[in-house]
């Protein structure tokens, strides 16, 4: 899945896309994976992964490390897709990519591969083909 994510982002980048909207994409993917892990393993286990995500992205990109939302929130798509409007669209293509990846495959660390693939295939589907939700961002 890693390989697909990065060139999605690289495509998007050839494609014109600009920070606000890889932004977007990213924090529609965040928002989708937040859904279909709370019923598995609740808000405090999504936390806890966005958590320790935001910390090793944070180690190639420091601006994720800032990420917070309200009482210091980190599964909150809104303040992830501020911070990459901040960025330039290389840094937020290289930074949405890390950050998606990591997720990916921390989660693959803990619950296995098939499992992941499973619980995020719908997410990447949407990812994939460009058809984020418009409530992405909230």
């Amino acid at each position: 899945m890693e390989c697909r994510i990065t060139s999605e982002f690289e495509n998007r980048l050839r494609g014109g896309a600009d920070s606000r909207a890889l932004g977007r994409a990213t924090a529609s993917a965040w928002s989708g994976i937040v859904e279909n892990l709370q019923p598995v393993i609740g808000v405090r286990g999504v936390e806890s992964l966005a958590r320790r995500c935001m910390f090793l992205a944070a180690s190639q990109h420091p601006w994720l490390g800032e990420v917070r939302g309200p009482e210091g929130s980190t599964i909150l798509a809104g303040p992830l897709a501020a911070a990459f409007e901040q960025q330039t669209p290389q840094e937020a293509a290289a930074g949405g990519a890390f950050l998606l990846n990591t997720l990916n495959e921390l989660l693959a660390s803990l619950v296995g591969a098939s499992l992941t693939a499973r619980l995020l295939q719908p997410v990447w589907n949407d990812f994939l083909c460009g058809t984020e939700t418009q409530g992405g961002t909230a």
